[in-house]
């Protein structure tokens, strides 16, 4: 099957064929690349470095929040601003009682991450990682913070203390 390496769209999981992944892989990775953007699932991810990538989209509740921090972590890596958007239902992360189970510990973490809508986004993932941290209030530019900061117009920068 003849398979045009000038696209615009790539999809990206377990089953894609090698070809279809390395003219992924090469398209993203170049600055003048033609690919665009990626339907993928958690096959690409680790160890991929798309310094043009500005926005993930994550369609469904992440598994854990370690998973969430990783998708959402390829994009960036240019120093640019970018953004990270999860689109979700209930049922995508049903609440459990039984938090001794450690899954059901995951996903208790994730809704509370995904519907908390007054603490930082930031913070609440350092906070996740048992990281030291201090808040500096940054009044301006709120826009580049969280989407919490940016409708409640207090954006903190916060610097962590390893």
């Amino acid at each position: 099957e003849q398979i045009s390496d000038n696209r615009m769209f790539g999809m990206y999981h377990s089953k894609t064929n090698d070809h279809n992944k390395d003219v992924i892989m090469q398209g993203m990775a170049k600055a003048d690349g033609t690919i665009r953007v990626v339907f993928a699932t958690m096959a690409l991810g680790m160890g991929v470095n798309f310094v043009r990538l500005t926005s993930t989209i994550h369609y469904g509740a992440p598994r854990c929040i370690d998973d969430y921090f990783q998708e959402s972590g390829r994009a960036g890596r240019g120093g640019e601003q970018c953004t990270s958007t999860i689109y979700w239902s209930p049922c995508n992360a049903p609440l459990r009682k039984d938090l001794s189970n450690p899954r059901n510990a995951e996903i208790a973490a994730v809704r509370r991450y995904i519907e908390n809508c007054l603490d930082c986004r930031r913070y609440l993932l350092l906070k996740y990682f048992h990281r030291s941290i201090t808040a500096t209030l940054r009044s301006r530019e709120p826009y580049l913070c969280c989407d919490n900061c940016k409708s409640a117009f207090n954006c903190s920068e916060y610097n962590l203390r390893v």
